[in-house]
């Protein structure tokens, strides 16, 4: 499974790829903005890990808001504060958001989410 991490925090960020480096199947990148969406929409990555920050400055929303608008096929799984997710709850009800991890991670919360990611996927990689 190919994973995309956008995430400024660089300690979050070193967590978040870290915790995907522990399988052998996960190969994980690093980008953002206009680079993460470039990549996404050539149909690099079958999971974005994307961290909002406080502010609706922060351009991870408007990575997002692209990322909505061009329809495409990526799961995203969103690492944000409580109150930012409390604000996208009905984003993840449409389907455009497959989970929410809390900042600061939880890690059994992190591996539980990213146990349900691989079973997912793994219908499609057996075919």
């Amino acid at each position: 499974m190919k994973v995309l991490v956008a995430e400024k925090d660089p300690v979050l960020r070193d967590q978040v790829i870290m915790g995907l480096n522990a399988f052998a199947d996960m190969e994980v990148h690093e980008a953002s903005g206009l680079m993460a969406l470039d990549r996404i929409r050539h149909g690099e990555y079958n999971v974005l890990v994307l961290g909002l920050g406080l502010g609706a400055d922060d351009p991870g929303f408007d990575l997002l808001d692209r990322l909505r608008s061009d329809d495409l096929e990526i799961d995203i799984v969103v690492v944000a504060t409580e109150g930012i997710i409390s604000q996208l709850r009905e984003e993840k009800a449409r389907g455009r958001i497959f989970a929410f991890l809390v900042n600061p991670l939880d890690p059994v919360e992190f591996f539980r989410t990213l146990a349900r990611l691989i079973h997912r996927r793994e219908p499609a990689a057996g075919s």
